[in-house]
C-alpha cells in the first residue's frame, strides 16, 4: 500500500472518529461537571492555544536559528571522523 494511500486512510479514520464522538462530547464533559459556560471555554482553549503558541514557537526556532549550522557542522564532523576511523573515507 503505498504512502498517500494509508495517509489518506489515517485521515479518513481520524475525522471519522471525531464526526462518531463530537454529538456525545457535550454530554460527556457536562457529566463530568462543566456547565455550558465552561464547555464553551473548554472547546475553544485549542484553536487559541495554537493561534497564541504558533508566533511563540516561530520566535523561539528564530532566535536557534544560528545554532543550526552549528549543530550540523559538529554532526558532520563526527560523521567524517567515524568514516576516517572505519577506513571508508580518506583524510585528503
Amino acid at each position: 500500500m503505498s504512502v498517500l494511500v494509508r495517509f489518506l486512510a489515517f485521515y479518513a479514520a481520524v475525522f471519522a472518529a471525531f464526526g462518531v464522538a463530537s454529538p456525545f462530547l457535550p454530554g460527556l464533559l457536562q457529566e463530568h461537571g462543566l456547565d455550558a459556560s465552561r464547555l464553551g471555554v473548554t472547546l475553544a482553549s485549542g484553536p487559541l492555544y495554537r493561534h497564541l503558541g504558533a508566533p511563540a514557537f516561530w520566535a523561539m526556532a528564530a532566535l536557534c536559528v544560528a545554532a543550526v549550522p552549528v549543530a550540523l557542522g559538529v554532526r558532520a564532523a563526527e560523521v567524517r571522523t567515524a568514516g576516517m576511523e572505519a577506513g571508508s573515507i580518506s583524510a585528503t
